[in-house]
C-alpha cells in the first residue's frame, strides 16, 4: 500500500497536531512512502503526489469542506476532491466527515475517516501520548496489520473507551477534562465508507453530474 502523508504546522494547535504525526511514523512498521510537512505542506505537492498514493493521511485543521495546507490555503476541497477517487484517507482534523467526507466518498473515494464536529487534541503530559494513541489508532491498525476498514472503527473506538477510561481514573479528577474531550471525539469519529453500486448510488452519481454540468 503507498502511503502519503501530510502534516502542516504553523500554530499552536497544528505544532501539537504535528507530534502526532511524528508519533503515528514512529509507529508505523514500515516508513511511509511518502511524507510533506511543515513548508512542504502544500495544495501544489499534494495534487503531484496523491496519484501515486493508495493511501492519504492527514493531521491539521480542517473545516466542514477543506483540508488546510501549510500557508492556510485549502489542500483538499470539492473542486480537488476527484483526486481522491479510489483511495483512502485517515484525518485528525476537525469537521472535515461532516461535508468533505461525503462528497469525496460520491466522487469514489473508498473511505473517509474522521470528524463531523470540532475536536480537541493536547500536548500536556501524560495525556499527549494517550490521545495520539487514540486519535492515530485506526490508521496504524490499515498500515501495519492490513485490517479492514470495520475492524480499523472497531479497534478504533475501543482505544478511545480505554483512553477515556484510564483518564477517568487519574488519581484527584485530574483526567476528567480529558476524557470528557475524548468522548466528544468518539462521539464524532465517522469510517464513511464507498457504497455498493446500488440504485440510489447511481441516482446520486448522475444528480452530481447534472450539477456540475449546471456550474459550467
Amino acid at each position: 500500500m503507498r502511503t502519503l502523508l501530510f502534516a502542516p504546522s504553523f500554530d499552536r494547535a497544528t505544532k501539537i497536531s504535528h507530534t502526532y504525526y511524528d508519533y503515528a511514523i514512529n509507529e508505523m512498521k514500515s516508513k511511509p512512502n511518502k511524507c510533506f510537512d511543515t513548508e512542504s505542506a502544500t495544495r501544489n505537492n499534494f495534487e503531484k503526489n496523491i496519484k501515486y498514493a493508495d493511501l492519504f493521511a492527514y493531521w491539521d485543521h480542517g473545516g466542514e469542506s477543506s483540508l488546510v495546507s501549510q500557508n492556510r490555503d485549502r489542500i483538499v476541497d470539492k473542486n480537488n476532491a476527484s483526486l481522491l477517487k479510489g483511495k483512502e484517507i485517515w484525518t485528525v482534523a476537525c469537521l472535515s466527515a461532516k461535508e468533505l467526507g461525503p462528497y469525496a466518498i460520491m466522487k469514489g473515494v473508498k473511505l473517509w475517516q474522521g470528524y463531523d464536529a470540532t475536536v480537541s487534541i493536547t500536548d500536556q503530559a501524560p495525556f499527549a501520548d494517550i490521545f495520539a494513541d487514540a486519535y492515530n489508532k485506526g490508521f496504524l491498525e490499515r498500515v501495519n496489520n492490513n485490517k479492514s476498514f470495520e475492524l480499523c472503527e472497531e479497534k478504533q473506538r475501543e482505544k478511545f473507551k480505554e483512553s477515556i477510561d484510564l483518564c477517568k481514573n487519574m488519581p484527584d479528577n485530574t483526567g476528567l477534562f480529558c476524557a470528557t474531550i475524548l468522548s466528544s471525539s468518539l462521539k464524532h469519529l465517522r469510517y464513511i465508507k464507498e457504497e455498493p453500486c446500488t440504485i440510489n448510488k447511481i441516482f446520486r452519481f448522475v444528480i452530481s453530474k447534472l450539477d456540475e454540468f449546471i456550474k459550467r
